[in-house]
């Protein structure tokens, strides 16, 4: 495709992988909300559908948005166990339906989803600022250490 002897499928292609994330990132989020992780087969069966379509277009262009919708399907897959865990972490809501479902009865292999209570989840609020504290003295970060330092410096 050329708009005044310009080839724009490059530029078509990336502009579909935008748009493919952007919509995939919500469907991701409402998915794990209505369903949990269980819906993982979707995603798979939609991503061998839009790769199999992907090899029989003709269209390099289309060829190439198939894919791109292929491989964000596969990807949704990893994304919505990561989706769990933020759930879990109180970075999401949690949908109140499935409360019995997070005491273990995901259905995934068995794994245990267990809620944190709300005063678990601002600990591990602090506790991610103290963690990122202590990986800054851990690499020579202390603040007090590196003002000395600034001050002893000689200009």
């Amino acid at each position: 495709m050329t708009l005044w002897g310009m080839n724009l499928e490059g530029v078509l292609i990336g502009l579909g992988a935008f748009l493919t994330i952007g919509i995939f990132h919500p469907i991701v989020i409402k998915c794990e909300y209505y369903f949990s992780v269980r819906c993982w087969p979707w995603f798979l069966a939609a991503g061998c559908s839009f790769a199999a379509l992907s090899f029989l277009m003709d269209s390099t262009l289309l060829s190439a948005l198939f894919g791109v919708i292929a491989f964000s399907c596969f990807w949704s897959i990893l994304e919505l166990k990561e989706q769990r865990e933020r759930v879990r972490k109180g970075w999401f809501p949690a949908n109140p339906k499935r409360a019995g479902q997070e005491n273990g009865e995901d259905g995934v292999g068995g794994e245990r989803v267990e809620s944190i209570p709300a005063e678990k989840k601002e600990a591990n609020r602090r506790g991610d600022q103290e963690a990122a504290d202590d990986r800054r003295e851990d690499f020579g970060g202390d603040k007090t250490a590196v003002q000395s330092a600034k001050d002893e410096t000689p200009s």
